[in-house]
């Protein structure tokens, strides 16, 4: 039974950092249903915050890192993500408080001090986001996300000086107005799960987190089939599983472009995919969303990554990282056989 239930994590874990989170969810969930004894529980509970954040179920990903956390009040790392989830759900000062109590247990955790910069960046405190950036970069110097959360700063503090102080005054009471945060939670919810195929379970989850935040339960799409993707899926499944997340984040993207008024198209960002030599090219294609919302260029930047790991790379012979991936485990399937 141990055996087995270690073998679950290692496969939600897995699935998280391939970017199925949703599926990591339901395995993560059968694991819980187990004899308690048999796993950690605390951990457990962590990874389940850690997936439904990905899927930006940040209700109920604080209802499983609040377990987490009362079980292992003193860990850092559990407290820096309930302190994230807290800070996606508007309720920013108290994400702050768990954020410096994790950087008091682990001062060297560049991560929390990214969050707590973020935090600041939505409530345009832009000083303060510059602060907390600093920090963050004399940890981890030339950190990518460190480098995009400075190209936000500069994005959000240019477009806010263009307001009139009248919109600026308006848009700094509205930073914390419970209508305008259940507003962005459900445009995160509805634009994470809009055409995505998913599992009864997945839209229970979702129904859920939508009933938490005050939202309407019917966030479901009628053409949405719930469908079972296999953990265990033929190479040949799992390739058309690449090709058809492929054309969501196609769609995704044209979706952000449009909003974004922005020139560029999604083959101008397939092109530079295609062509990249260093991860210059990722800084160049944030600024085709040239957003004033911090929330927005966010979802950007969640897109341009799942965009980089999907879309071909000339460099990996015309693949995606996700295939390259796919093909390893091939060969070594290959190999175990013989």
């Amino acid at each position: 039974m141990e055996e087995l239930l270690k073998e679950k994590m290692y496969k939600a874990n897995d699935l998280i950092v391939k970017g199925e989170a949703g599926k990591a969810v339901t395995l993560i969930k059968e694991v819980l249903q187990e004899d308690l004894e048999a796993h950690d529980e605390a951990y457990t509970n962590y990874l389940l915050g850690i997936a439904r954040t990905k899927c930006v179920r940040f209700s109920l990903a604080r209802q499983a890192l609040e377990k987490a956390v009362r079980m292992e009040p003193r860990n850092a790392e559990y407290l820096k993500s309930l302190g994230w989830a807290k800070v996606m759900l508007g309720e920013r000062e108290a994400g702050r408080n768990d954020l410096r109590q994790a950087i008091s247990l682990d001062l060297v955790n560049a991560a929390a001090y990214l969050d707590i910069a973020v935090s600041y960046l939505h409530d345009f405190e832009f000083e303060e986001c510059k602060n907390w950036l600093d920090r963050a970069d004399a940890l981890r110097p030339g950190n990518e996300l460190v480098k995009a959360t400075r190209d936000m700063l500069a994005f959000a503090k240019r477009d806010f000086a263009k307001l009139p102080k009248q919109e600026q005054k308006l848009a700094m009471q509205e930073r914390n107005d419970v209508s305008v945060r259940q507003g962005d939670q459900m445009f995160m919810l509805q634009n994470y799960s809009a055409g995505r195929p998913m599992t009864r379970d997945e839209a229970e989850e979702l129904k859920e987190e939508a009933k938490l935040i005050g939202g309407n339960a019917a966030i479901i799409k009628d053409d949405q089939e719930y469908r079972v993707k296999s953990t265990s899926s033929t190479a040949a499944e799992k390739t058309t599983e690449i090709l058809e997340e492929r054309k969501y984040i196609e769609k995704e993207l044209a979706q952000l472009l449009k909003k974004a008024k922005s020139l560029c198209t999604v083959e101008d960002i397939k092109r530079i995919i295609w062509n990249e030599k260093d991860d210059e090219e990722f800084s160049d294609m944030i600024r085709f969303f040239d957003i004033g919302e911090p929330e927005e260029l966010g979802y950007a930047l969640a897109a341009l990554n799942d965009a980089w790991n999907y879309f071909p790379h000339k460099c990996l012979g015309g693949l995606c990282p996700m295939e390259k991936i796919l093909e390893s485990q091939n060969n070594q399937s290959k190999i175990k056989r013989k």
